[in-house]
């Protein structure tokens, strides 16, 4: 009788995984075996502790939950969908899906593990590319072609919208109110007719003493100085200041005052004014989303006590 096999610590190992992917089978939501029914293995490594172990440890150190206000493991399972969706849709060359800054920031993480990248993409049956002019702005708006296509998709699946998408792929404009109206309607509205009391009025002002040239041209002129609206030196009008703090990731705190209409790229200059240095790769987040450069602190709802937080990344180049 052949003596029976020792059980080797590799064995072991393997049998852990395998014990972990039956815990978690039941926690995998049924579009992944949808998604990537041409490979299973790319389930299980999705759903591997050696992939939710990688990206715990980086996203700890990159202060995500805080970043984004999401669990890591949220953020775990929106870099899964994002893989599975960009397998599905076999965008191996990055040009027709973008992830959101969440997935994208979990997504460079995998992706700095080189062999761990390269097992998932064995186990995906598939080259996933990723290209660092997708960010650029040359190609600003076929982004946010990629994003809307993503952002459907990712809705169609798995029943929900991203967690951070960028407010211009899913917030409509607010309507015009009444009381908003801009300068060509108030131009446009017809005159209202005279009453007999301005009639009267007028009369009166015909009948009054007639000034001299002199005094005319006086009153002409001061009139014309009462109602020449005055320009501000500063464009930010300083009714429209607000005060908020900027909070990098690593701890430090700096607090601003200035005006809500300031784009994103402006305040990027007075933090760098303020710690007297150039910042490396810096992007803003509030409230779990990246904010766009080209926007302004109204555009995001903005207002006095808000944390804005700064991250900085030396290290990687970001695209789609």
């Amino acid at each position: 009788m052949p003596a029976k096999r020792q059980r080797t610590s590799s064995d072991a190992s393997t049998a852990d995984v395998m014990e972990d992917l039956k815990l978690t089978n039941a926690m995998i939501h049924p579009v992944y075996k949808t998604l990537l029914a041409h490979a299973p293995n790319g389930i299980n490594f999705l759903f591997s502790t050696q992939l939710y172990d990688m990206l715990k440890g980086t996203a700890s150190q990159d202060h995500i939950a805080r970043i984004y206000n999401v669990t890591i493991e949220r953020a775990v399972e929106e870099l899964r969908r994002l893989l599975a969706i960009k397998t599905f849709m076999r965008d191996y060359d990055a040009d027709k899906i973008s992830p959101t800054p969440l997935m994208d920031h979990m997504w460079h993480a995998t992706i700095l593990d080189t062999r761990l990248y390269s097992d998932l993409q064995k186990a995906l049956e598939c080259v996933l590319h990723h290209r660092p002019g997708g960010a650029s702005y040359a190609e600003a708006e076929a982004r946010k072609l990629r994003l809307k296509t993503m952002k459907a998709l990712y809705t169609a699946y798995f029943s929900e919208i991203p967690i951070g998408l960028p407010t211009a792929t899913c917030k409509s404009p607010e309507p015009t109110t009444s009381t908003e109206r801009t300068a060509d309607d108030k131009a446009k509205t017809p005159p209202k007719p005279a009453t007999s009391t301005d009639r009267a009025a007028n009369g009166k002002a015909k009948n009054a003493t007639t000034p001299t040239a002199t005094s005319s041209r006086s009153n002409q002129k001061a009139r014309a100085a009462s109602t020449t609206p005055t320009v501000p030196e500063n464009k930010h009008p300083a009714a429209d200041n607000i005060t908020y703090v900027v909070r990098h990731a690593q701890g430090r705190e700096l607090s601003f005052t200035s005006s809500s209409t300031i784009t994103i790229h402006e305040l990027i200059g007075k933090i760098e004014s303020r710690v007297n240095k150039p910042l490396h790769m810096p992007r803003l987040y509030y409230d779990g989303m990246r904010l766009d450069w080209e926007k302004t602190l109204k555009d995001y709802d903005i207002t006095t006590d808000t944390i804005i937080i700064l991250l900085e990344d030396p290290h990687v180049v970001r695209g789609c």
